[in-house]
């Protein structure tokens, strides 16, 4: 039974989106409230003024309270510029990084820095946000050979080892299929569900399209070219762009770490559902967990290795 006192607050505060968490000493969310104020959103200087609009009222409540704040608030875009901090890493050492960063009213909020490495294609990668909700999937237990995917605008996959944070990748998924469903060759025929639902059987169309030879520009353009020529209706085309991307993210992604038949995905249940269709084409188990909890289980946990709270 989750206890209602409050112990922190947690905000997520990432390119198109805050997210802020009111948690009781248990770690449970006892309040929850999310904002199209993203990052990429504010305007030069709104930083304090999105916060206390969107968190004073808990602040103003609860004297004293820890914040931790996560995620692209801490980019060189975002509001304090922190470091990243190399893989491997654990808890405990990402944890000891935390940056205090005062404001007006002699009130210090704390910013969780970023993640860099090296990843499997020897190509340099940064993450910021899907760190904390690592160590909430992980919590607490001994995590050993474990593979996360974080489906989102940048999407990431992660290995851990030890409990550590070994390496991960970067995908642009997210943000590929923003900028294709605007592309004027494209749009025409991007009809379809769009945020009511997916259509399953496109989606899996555009799997399978991603597996054919030729690669994703050109597999891309026969979205276009088919019902061009009478081969393919247009009615379904967001859910087949979606199924593509995905697809080739998949495909990509567990080449880089091969031998995998079981990954965790975390985030929203619909993309969840999405990427768990793309990943049963290769025969792998995905078991979903909700990002927002892990989320507010990461900030929890990382609060007490930064020595914002009391550890149970």
């Amino acid at each position: 039974m989750v206890d209602d006192k409050p112990a922190m607050v947690a905000v997520d505060w990432g390119s198109s989106q805050f997210r802020a968490y009111l948690l009781a000493e248990d770690g449970g969310v006892l309040e929850a409230v999310c904002r199209g104020k993203g990052v990429l959103a504010r305007r030069a200087g709104d930083y304090e003024r999105i916060f206390h609009q969107t968190c004073g009222g808990w602040l103003r409540r609860i004297s004293g309270i820890p914040v931790l704040m996560a995620g692209m608030v801490g980019s060189r875009d975002g509001w304090l510029e922190t470091e990243y901090v190399p893989c491997p890493v654990g808890l405990g050492g990402l944890g000891g990084r935390i940056v205090q960063m005062p404001i007006a009213g002699g009130r210090s909020l704390h910013v969780v820095p970023g993640i860099s490495n090296v990843g499997p294609s020897g190509l340099p990668d940064v993450i910021r946000g899907e760190e904390t909700q690592m160590f909430g999937v992980l919590g607490g237990q001994e995590g050993d050979g474990l593979l996360a995917c974080f489906p989102g605008t940048h999407s990431k996959w992660a290995w851990v080892e030890r409990s550590r944070i070994v390496n991960f990748s970067t995908f642009m998924t997210g943000e590929l299929f923003a900028v294709l469903s605007r592309c004027a060759s494209l749009a025409p025929f991007l009809t379809g569900r769009n945020g009511d639902g997916m259509d399953e059987a496109a989606f899996l169309e555009g799997v399978s399209l991603s597996r054919r030879a030729g690669g994703l520009s050109h597999q891309a353009f026969s979205i276009r070219s088919e019902p061009l020529v009478g081969r393919r209706p247009s009615d379904a085309g967001l859910s087949r762009l979606s199924g593509l991307l995905i697809g080739t993210e998949v495909e990509a992604g567990l080449r880089l770490y091969p031998g995998v038949r079981e990954i965790t995905v975390v985030g929203a249940e619909e993309l969840g559902l999405c990427y768990g269709l793309a990943f049963a084409e290769h025969g792998v188990v995905t078991r979903p967990i909700d990002g927002r909890q892990a989320f507010a289980s990461g900030a929890w946990r990382l609060a007490a290795a930064g020595g914002l709270r009391s550890a149970p």
